[in-house]
This record gives C-alpha cells, structure tokens and sequence, in this order.
C-alpha cells in the first residue's frame, strides 16, 4: 500500500477521532481525546494538527465626515497599528492590507482574550476622533487608542470568525480654527482670564477652554504679554500671544468745599448749591463730578478715574465768594490739600483703590464783607483831589486796600460835579464809589487879569525901556523923580480915558 492510501486509509479510520476534535474545537473548548480509536488504525502523532481558538482581527481606517476613501487611505499609510495582549504582554502588530483595502490593517491567528489597542503615527493636523460621526451607520463599531478589546470568536483552517472595527480619523480643529488674540486691559496686581485675550472666543467650539500657559506680569505698570492656550473638544490645542496693559488702579476724587473761616456747613453747602466741577485728563476727556446727596451735600465726587494728571474746573461760584488762590488757604489744617480752579489734581495711588479727597476752598470776597463811605470833596477850578479823599471810613477797611480814580470828575469850571472812586481790596475784589465833588470859583482880588491892549509884561518892558533911554544928565534922584512923575502922568491919561468913554 502506497503511503498515500496509507494516510488515506488511517484518516477514514480516524473519523471518530477528527469528529471529536472538531466538535471540540466547535464548543471552543481545549482538542478532545477520542474515547474510541481503532488501534491498528491509530494516527501517529505527527499526522494529528492539534488546533487551538484563533482570532482575525481586520481595523478599518475611516475619516470623520468623509464617505470617501481618499483621505482615509492617506492617513492610514502614515500609521501604525497593534495589539498587546493583557494577559501575557505579547504585542502584534497589524500588518496593512494592499489595493482596494490599503486602509485596512489586520492581524491573523491572535489568541482569544483581552487585548489593548495602540495607534502611532497620527500625521499632523489629524485627530484620532473620539467618538462615532454622525454620518456613519451605527452598526459599525469604533475601536479607540489605548481601549481593551475582547476578541471571542474561533478560528481554524477551514472556519473563522473575524473582528472587525472601524479606526475614525479627523482633520483637528486647532486646524480649522484661527483664534484671534486682542489686549487687555487690567491694573496692578490684577489677574485677567485668559479668555479676556481671545477676541472670538465665542466663534470657537462649544467646550474650548482657554488657559494661560505664561500669566502676564501686573505687579508693575505698562504693556506686558502673556501666552493663552486654546484647548480644543478634539484635544488639540493652539498658544496665543497677547497683550496685556497694566494700570494704576481706579481711582476716586472727591472735592469737598470748605469756606475760609466758616467752621460751620451751612455756608459751604449753600456755596456748593451753585457749583459745577469737572476735571480734564492728558487725553482731552472730560469727567464731571457729580455732587452728593446729604449729608455730604457740599461734595463732590467721581470714580473709576484712570490714574494720571487731571486740571479741575469750577463754575457757578455765587456772587459775594471767590476761589482761593494757591497759597492763601493757609486757614486749613496741613494735612488737607487745596484744589484751585485751572489746576493740577494728580490722581496715583498705586496700590489700591485710590480714594483721592481734595479740598476746594472759598471765602467771602472783601467786597461783600466792607462798605466804603462817600465823602464828598470841595475843589477850586482846575483842582486836582486824590481819590482816597473821597472815601470817609479809608482807616476802617483792610490794610493794603488802594483807592484810584475810576472816573475823574471835571474841574474845569465852578459847579457841583461827580468822580468815580475804585477801591480794591487786597483779595483783589473791588468796590466802586460815586463821589460828589464841588468846584468852587476863586475869591475876589485872587485873580489878575491884565488890562486890554499889551500884556503888563509887555508894558513893564516898554517902561524900562524908556526909562533906560533918558538922558543919563543929573543924579539919580531926579532921575527917579522924572521917573515917578512920568508914571503919574500916564495914570492920569488912563483915568481921562476912561471917563470919558464912560460918558459917551
């Protein structure tokens, strides 16, 4: 008998052998020993393949929201697939399948049992997705990196059971999104979120956190950055840099209006009643200053001010009040600090909410505190009088007031006549008077009016010119005679003159 009807022969024979084997194998058992054997016909022990479970498992490569096969096949030629069997630490590798399943991975003869799935090699820009898209049968099954799996099913020559699952892949979201970064704005010591620099956060997908991966730097004023990562669903992430400008902290003015020497609030809350503050920073904004409600009724108040130089200005002051000039509210306490209109308020206090308290100080003018008296004046025609002859009570008002003419009265003829007298005080208000003068005409014999025809100066020159052109003969006391008698005889002629145009 050849040898091959030899193994022929013994594989008939054998029958109730390999029916047990395979109904062993069928129940996924361990092989069983044949209860009944022919012993002439008995196989040797090299003729019987003692089979065991064995598992195909086949790793579809799917890319998230595509039905095609391009990119799937793309991704899946930059991967690498295996599994490690949690029992016995063996790892196998899928080896990838060629032609029309180049994104399929599979792996032949595993033993049955527990095993964890590893993927490497994910390119860049790609996400291994985390769950199933929405766009594929929910028959299909996903396996996911560093899941355990359990294949169950039996394998042999001639029958086998094949796992198959489905590996999904997708385009990451940092790279379909672009965040945008935009600065910040905080103040010393303060904290911002990072979500404050990512100006189109809410355009980004639900779920994305934003954390800072470097915090910007606020323990001192200026511009500063700090780096924010965007974390994404899919787990990608993205850093961005931003801007951060740090300032002093908000800060609080409040004016109080204070009255020189009025140590009650009744004065300087009725003051505060008419007026109206605001100040001007660097940039030209101007911030009012809202008046509070009693009992500060006499203050005014602004917040949230950045930090900085401002110029305060007040209008409205009531008549009878003026403003302090720097310098001449000396009647505060040293510790307080007096604003004065048109001037600097620095507001910089850099370590915490600043409340910044200024005082604005007002007095009653001394024009509304004095009265000067009238006190008319007596002149002559053409007289000049001072105007401080005009003011009767001058001793009574401060020292240093000035009294000048406003309006000087006219002189220039007799009569009753008015001047205006300025007085101004030292705090630089002023008063002004209405005087009553009265020029007065000059007293008989006072004035010398020369006679008709030449002016005496001229006729005293005539006199001494003839009398220098008389004869220089005799002595000097009939000269003077003749000098007399000449004079004497004019008068005469002067007296006749007149008579007689009196008479005509």
């Amino acid at each position: 008998m050849s040898p091959n009807n030899t193994n022929a022969s013994r594989l008939r024979k054998c029958a109730p052998v390999t029916a047990a084997l395979s109904l062993g194998l069928a129940l996924g058992g361990a092989a069983v020993v044949p209860s009944t054997v022919y012993a002439d016909d008995a196989p040797a022990a090299s003729d019987v393949v003692w089979s065991t479970q064995r598992q195909m498992l086949t790793v579809s490569v799917r890319y998230a929201g595509d039905k095609g096969s391009d990119l799937s096949r793309e991704v899946a030629s930059k991967l690498s697939l295996s599994v490690t069997n949690t029992a016995t630490g063996e790892t196998t590798s899928l080896e990838p399948m060629s032609g029309t399943y180049s994104f399929q991975f599979q792996a032949k003869k595993l033993t049955a049992g527990t095993y964890t799935f590893k993927v490497t090699g994910v390119p860049e820009g790609v996400v291994l997705a985390s769950s199933r898209p929405s766009d594929l049968s929910s028959g299909l099954v996903q396996v996911k990196n560093g899941e355990t799996i359990t294949l169950n099913g039996t394998w042999t020559d001639l029958n086998y059971a094949p796992t198959v699952l489905y590996l999904y892949v997708a385009t990451a979201q940092s790279e379909q999104y672009d965040p945008q970064a935009q600065d910040i704005d905080t103040v010393i010591g303060g904290t911002p979120t990072a979500a404050e620099g990512i100006g189109n956060m809410s355009s980004l997908p639900k779920g994305t956190a934003a954390t800072w991966e470097q915090e910007p730097d606020t323990s001192k004023p200026g511009d500063t950055t700090g780096t924010v990562k965007v974390t994404y669903p899919d787990g990608t992430s993205e850093t961005v840099d931003v801007t951060v400008h740090v300032k002093l902290r908000p800060q609080m003015l409040t004016v109080s209006v204070r009255l020189l020497g009025d140590d009650g609030s009744t004065g300087s809350r009725e003051v505060a009643s008419h007026l109206a503050l605001s100040i001007t920073g660097a940039t030209g904004e101007t911030t009012p200053l809202g008046q509070m409600a009693a009992p500060f009724d006499s203050q005014f108040q602004a917040k949230g001010l950045e930090a900085g130089d401002y110029t305060l200005s007040v209008s409205g002051v009531p008549e009878g009040y003026r403003l302090l000039n720097e310098g001449e509210a000396n009647g505060l306490s040293a510790g307080l600090v007096a604003a004065y209109n048109d001037g600097a308020v620095s507001l910089n206090d850099e370590s915490q909410y600043g409340a910044n308290t200024v005082y604005l100080v007002l007095a009653r003018t001394q024009s509304s505190q004095y009265t000067p008296e009238p006190k008319p004046i007596e002149t002559e025609v053409g007289g000049k009088s001072g105007a401080e002859e005009g003011i009767g009570n001058l001793p009574d008002l401060p020292e240093g007031t000035t009294v000048t003419w406003e309006q000087e009265p006219d002189t220039s003829k007799p009569g009753d006549t008015t001047g205006t007298v300025r007085v101004t005080y030292p705090d630089g208000t002023y008063d002004l008077v209405e005087v009553s003068v009265t020029v007065k005409a000059p007293k008989a014999g006072e004035e010398k009016t020369p006679a008709k025809g030449a002016p005496a100066k001229d006729t005293a020159k005539k006199a001494t010119k003839k009398a220098r052109a008389l004869p220089q003969t005799g002595d000097a006391s009939l000269i003077a005679t003749a000098g007399i008698a000449g004079t004497g005889l004019m008068a005469g002629l002067v007296g006749l003159i007149k008579r007689r145009r009196s008479q005509e």
